[in-house]
Order: C-alpha cells, then sequence, then structure tokens
C-alpha cells in the first residue's frame, strides 16, 4: 500500500491521537506530542515568519503556530488528511494555506524559515533526498 494511501484510509484514527495529549500518553503515542512541542519550541526559538509543515497530516501544528502569528504552508499527499487540515485552517484566524502533494514536489518557491517533517522520516526509506528538498 502507497504512503499516501495508508494515511488516506487512516486518516481519523491519526487525527484522534492529537485531541487529548492525556489519552495519547496514556496510550503509547506521547513522543506525537512531544514532537509538536519540539517544533513550536524551535519555531519560536528562532522567531520563525513562515513555517512550511510537510506531511502535515491533519493539521496539528496549525493552531499553535497560528496563534503565535507564523504562517503555516502545509502539504500532505492523502487526501483524507488534507481533508482534516484544510478544515482545522479554516477554523482558525491565522494564514494557514494546505496543498494536496506529496515532499517530492518541493521546490525553491516553497521557501520558508523552518521546515518541520513530523512523522515523515518515518516512512521513508532513503532519508537523503527528502533531506535535500526541505534544504
Amino acid at each position: 500500500m502507497a504512503f499516501d494511501e495508508y494515511f488516506d484510509e487512516r486518516a481519523s484514527r491519526f487525527n484522534a491521537f492529537y485531541r487529548s495529549e492525556r489519552v495519547s500518553r496514556a496510550i503509547g503515542r506521547g513522543a506525537l506530542i512531544d514532537r509538536l512541542q519540539f517544533a513550536v519550541d524551535v519555531a519560536d526559538a528562532i522567531a520563525a515568519r513562515i513555517v512550511l509543515d510537510v506531511g502535515c497530516g491533519s493539521g496539528p501544528l496549525f493552531e499553535p503556530l497560528a496563534t503565535r502569528g507564523i504562517q503555516v504552508r502545509a502539504i500532505d499527499p492523502a487526501p483524507a488528511m488534507v481533508a482534516l487540515a484544510t478544515a482545522s485552517a479554516r477554523r482558525l484566524e491565522g494564514d494557514v494555506v494546505v496543498e494536496e502533494r506529496g515532499w517530492e514536489s518541493l521546490h525553491a518557491g516553497d521557501r520558508a524559515d523552518l521546515a518541520v517533517a513530523l512523522g515523515v522520516f518515518d516512512d521513508v526509506e532513503d532519508a537523503r533526498p527528502l533531506l535535500e528538498r526541505l534544504a
């Protein structure tokens, strides 16, 4: 099963992990919450104005970034994840743009102060091409 198909079929399940930190930690998914907080901390530390969220999933980074006035440019290849992310972006007053595409489509126009790819490396066999695109 392709990466985007896998997450397309399981979008709601993955989205549920971010609804409650307590529940996520209780079921052994606390690392997801820790990675999110780390990304927000780094964005704060470098005073990022624009964050590129690669493999944004349902958009759990949007609110903590947008409430800090940070613009978010988000991509994900799974249509169901993009639908959830788009709904999340609409609920926010911040500047959040969501596109359905994979990291392989990243190009020079996707510049940002910080690129985040939470969990994406977990599903990439060779990280070098992804790192080159993010750079």
